[in-house]
């Protein structure tokens, strides 16, 4: 005898259809929390370039500003803005991918993150970028890939030799590659080349986080995979337990991959501690 099954087989209604269409989502920038601070980020207009100096103290005593930060008072752990490295089992990596800091005191890119302000309110925060001093010493840069792995091209990531940042071992692969090209037919090797390529959600990049009183972190993020986002926070970024870390994804103005990496995520809470 045939059981009726609640879902199997039904067309079902999507649980956020009626929040988005009436207007009563949360978005993460509808989030209000009390004493909320707004955040702006100071980048780098070079593409490879040390900070020889940098002065917030004109920032500092602007009405409204509470927290500056820079190279000197975030963790120094290098990490990759994608999350989904967390789902490779160990040794995947010869090396692993740990090409970014929160905040830099070398630039790697045109927008780099080299300060991060935290103020009453956007406008104040926008001030107060503006009002930062940064001296940079600019360094060669490299644009092509092809270019960047010849010997001599300038090194980009310290330590990177020929500016490969990682050498990945997918679990997936089998067989011996090299035996099996001795023994085709025919061989065709090509390389080619595209334009770049963005996903363009409506979405702004936001984050909120705080930090309660016991070291508990919570933070709330468009995250498209929540799960390993706090791992890597835990692991990575700030060396905390994963019970210590809350994280909640409101609901998402799009995605398309995106949001599988970390946008502003990893500064938010450094601005607070």
């Amino acid at each position: 005898m045939m059981h009726e099954l609640m879902s199997v087989g039904k067309r079902l209604p999507r649980p956020d259809a009626v929040p988005k269409v009436t207007g009563a989502a949360e978005f993460g920038a509808d989030i209000k929390v009390p004493g909320m601070l707004a955040g702006r980020i100071l980048r780098s207009p070079y593409p490879h370039a040390k900070i020889v100096r940098i002065d917030t103290s004109r920032a500092t005593i602007l009405p409204g500003v509470e927290a500056i930060i820079t190279f000197q008072d975030v963790p120094k752990s290098p990490f990759t803005r994608s999350a989904m490295a967390e789902a490779l089992p160990p040794g995947a990596y010869k090396d692993e991918v740990l090409d970014q800091y929160i905040i830099t005191d070398k630039a790697r890119y045109v927008g780099d993150w080299v300060a991060a302000v935290a103020a009453i309110d956007v406008s104040t925060a926008e001030k107060a970028l503006d009002l930062i001093d940064v001296e940079y010493k600019q360094l060669p840069a490299v644009f092509d890939p092809v270019e960047a792995m010849k010997a001599g091209a300038p090194i980009i990531h310290d330590g990177k030799e020929r500016n490969i940042a990682a050498i990945v071992h997918y679990p997936f692969n089998c067989g011996d590659v090299e035996t099996a090209l001795k023994e085709s037919d025919y061989v065709v090797e090509f390389s080619g080349q595209n334009s770049k390529q963005k996903p363009c959600q409506l979405e702004p990049e936001v984050a909120l986080a705080y930090w309660d009183t016991n070291g508990r972190l919570t933070v709330w993020s468009p995250c498209q995979n929540a799960h390993l986002a706090k791992k890597a926070f835990a692991r990575r970024i700030f060396n905390i337990g994963e019970g210590c870390i809350r994280w909640i994804t409101p609901t998402v103005g799009g995605g398309f991959g995106a949001r599988l990496s970390f946008g502003v995520e990893p500064v938010v809470p450094c601005c607070l501690r």
